[in-house]
């Protein structure tokens, strides 16, 4: 299968998701609900604001939080680096059944805007 289509990045387009191995690159913290995940990004990424900014501002101002759903926090917690997307679809499915029918578009489209928004990076794409 190929990832994101006609509508991904050209650096992503035509290549066979399946084998792409996605790392984390941002912090995270366990939500309200059991397994939930929250992602925490940093107010300020760009290099020079990052350095001279960021650790000025107050703890609680510091990360912009982004909480992820059920089956967004179960992704999050397979992702390390060593898991290809093929075994996170796999894995996916075992644990909802209901869904198996769309795991593959459903965490192609997922980690094609996590990707986009530098949250993961591909390990074998560097």
């Amino acid at each position: 299968m190929i990832l994101f289509g006609k509508f991904g990045s050209k650096k992503l387009r035509d290549l066979d998701f399946s084998s792409l191995i996605p790392a984390v690159e941002v912090a995270h913290d366990h939500g309200g609900n059991a397994g939930d995940v929250v992602l925490l990004v940093p107010r300020f990424r760009d290099p020079i604001f990052g350095r001279l900014i960021q650790p000025r501002l107050p703890a609680h101002k510091q990360y912009i939080k982004i909480p992820l759903d059920c089956r967004g926090s179960f992704i999050w917690a397979l992702i390390d680096g060593k898991r290809s997307i093929l075994d996170l679809s796999r894995d996916f499915s075992e644990e909802f059944p209901e869904d198996s029918e769309q795991a593959s578009k459903r965490i192609s489209a997922y980690l094609h805007r996590m990707y986009e928004n530098r949250f993961i990076r591909f390990v074998n794409l560097d």
